[in-house]
């Protein structure tokens, strides 16, 4: 981690200006939580801001959480907290049109609730981390600091869980 601020600040230091140094970003989206034989679909939202070491090459923070959970077969699956810091690698837009990859890590939590024969509520929470993986586009709208982004994230764990995100959002950003 150490190598990573090391480098950061030392391309800052002698990088390329990029066209926009900062940006925030808000994202809504379907994700999807499998666990064992259990899938759900839940709505999530998605916030992050970040910054460009270097044309191309910046630093990005999203937080996340669930609007509202997915369900399966009497189960609710929902991400109560993902926090994820990604290395963001953008192309060089060709009219107006950019993509861009992140790579990170994540940490984030899952609630699991279902209820048994009896009605009775049962509750299963648990805290992971492993690595991300995102992919995207982002429009430029004309003369103005907005742009419409479309991704696809995908987070992995060494557990038997598998969790991705597909999001539309608005995207600002300034010198």
């Amino acid at each position: 981690m150490r190598a990573l601020f090391a480098f950061l600040i030392v391309t800052s230091a002698f990088g390329a200006q990029a066209a926009d140094r900062f940006y925030a970003e808000l994202h809504a989206g379907f994700g999807g939580i499998s666990h064992s034989d259990i899938t759900g679909r839940p709505a999530e939202v998605y916030a992050s801001v970040g910054g460009y070491a270097w044309d191309h090459l910046g630093l990005d923070l999203t937080v996340a959480g669930t609007l509202m959970a997915g369900e399966d077969n009497g189960y609710s699956l929902s991400l109560e907290r993902l926090t994820t810091v990604s290395l963001r690698f953008d192309s060089p837009p060709m009219e107006n049109v950019s993509a861009f990859i992140l790579l990170g890590v994540s940490q984030f939590d899952l609630h699991q609730e279902a209820d048994d024969a009896q009605g009775d509520s049962r509750t299963v929470k648990g805290s992971f981390q492993g690595g991300t993986f995102g992919i995207g586009l982002r429009h430029q709208f004309i003369n103005s600091p907005l742009s419409f982004v479309a991704m696809y994230r995908v987070h992995y764990v060494d557990q038997p869980i598998d969790i991705d995100s597909w999001s539309l959002g608005l995207r600002t950003a300034w010198r």
